[in-house]
């Protein structure tokens, strides 16, 4: 399934100030898995592309030690 591109903001704060954005390309793959070391406690996902995304399930998890 061809999905559009998106991105992924990571920020510490609600007004994402300081947000760290990953962006996802063309085809994402089932599961799409997203690493990054950035600390973070809001997350919001963007369509940037034309076409659809579909989420069914999102997962965030913390850091490993």
């Amino acid at each position: 399934m061809t999905t559009a591109d998106f991105e992924v903001r990571l920020a510490s704060t609600p007004d994402f100030a300081d947000a760290t954005t990953l962006h996802v390309t063309g085809r994402a793959l089932r599961p799409t898995l997203l690493d990054t070391d950035a600390e973070a406690r809001y997350i919001r996902i963007k369509l940037t592309g034309t076409g659809r995304v579909a989420l069914a399930h999102v997962l965030v998890h913390p850091a490993r030690t």
